[in-house]
């Protein structure tokens, strides 16, 4: 593998100028080329070049979303709380009932809900989500979104930071609005595990070009050491929401819901559903395997802001 050195080049989380060429001619939805960049230094991966805002909304369109008739059936909601059951017995053992939770990239506020039906005043925020009609909703950034400053126990991040320009900036204004010793629960997709290994450009979490950083935990850890009042307190390598999936659609992409509800009017049909689901469960042992040798679809960081 070479090692480049481009003037134009400049790694967003530690400035080295070096870097691997980790993947090329990765296709987007849009039909343009992108290649993956990995920093020599930090091993921070990046799409390269950065989409344009007008393209990154394209891709936000309808179908990237759940519709509201989707989030509310039985089917889904004990889905999502068998899924996130587990992060919801560690935020309140972590923080105390009745703490302040904000939700980073909220969506159209599923966890939300959930964490408010389990005595927690629950807050949210998404740029490109189609906000519903919830006052504890709202549209906007971590830069844009008005919230006071050491207001909140707990900051929830799933999926979030891969879609962030410039990362070290949003987390800090995040940490701003954490309590000293509050919690913030961090997940991406994990760009060292097994499935990317195996699928390279066909694996599903690259997301390219909506996802712009590709963390290992080596990465991570380069993050939040630059955000010098924080400190990891757990990892983990697994998430029953996402990492099953994760196989699941980078073998048989068909099933992709963004693709299905292009397919059938913004809508999962009912028998795809099943399915899918029993596509998903062939991949649990394997995603559990990978994961205890630190190598699974995702990696979550439950980082404490400390006092310094």
């Amino acid at each position: 593998m070479i090692v480049v050195t481009q003037n134009t080049y400049k790694c967003r989380l530690c400035g080295s100028e070096e870097y691997f060429l980790l993947l090329t001619g990765c296709k987007s939805s849009l039909g343009e080329s992108y290649c993956l960049r990995k920093c020599k230094k930090c091993s921070f991966t990046t799409t390269y070049p950065i989409p344009a805002e007008e393209t990154l909304k394209r891709c936000y369109n309808d179908s990237y979303w759940l519709s509201s008739k989707e989030s509310a059936s039985f089917l889904f909601k004990l889905l999502f709380f068998f899924r996130m059951r587990g992060i919801l017995v560690e935020l309140k053992r972590l923080i105390p009932r009745g703490g302040c939770v904000l939700d980073w990239g909220a969506g159209d506020g599923t966890w939300i809900r959930l964490i408010r039906r389990n005595g927690f005043e629950g807050w949210g925020f998404d740029q490109y989500a189609k906000i519903p009609n919830d006052k504890f909703l709202k549209q906007g950034t971590i830069e844009t979104i008005k919230f006071p400053e050491h207001c909140f126990d707990a900051i929830t991040c799933f999926h979030v930071l891969e879609h962030l320009t410039n990362p070290i900036d949003s987390v800090k204004k995040a940490m701003e609005m954490l309590k000293k010793g509050g919690i913030m629960i961090v997940e991406v997709p994990n760009i060292v595990s097994w499935g990317f290994e195996i699928f390279k450009g066909k694996w599903q979490p690259l997301e390219i070009p909506t996802h712009l950083n590709h963390f290992s935990l080596e990465s991570l850890q380069k993050l939040f050491s630059i955000i010098n009042n924080s400190e990891i307190v757990k990892v983990g390598f697994f998430s029953h929401r996402v990492s099953p999936s994760a196989l699941a659609l980078s073998l048989f992409p068909f099933f992709s819901p963004k693709k299905i509800r292009r397919i059938y009017d913004n809508k999962y049909p009912f028998f795809l559903m099943v399915i899918y689901l029993c596509v998903q469960l062939l991949f649990y042992p394997f995603a559990i395997i990978e994961s205890l040798f630190k190598r699974g679809e995702v990696i979550r960081l439950y980082i404490r802001k400390t006092e310094r």
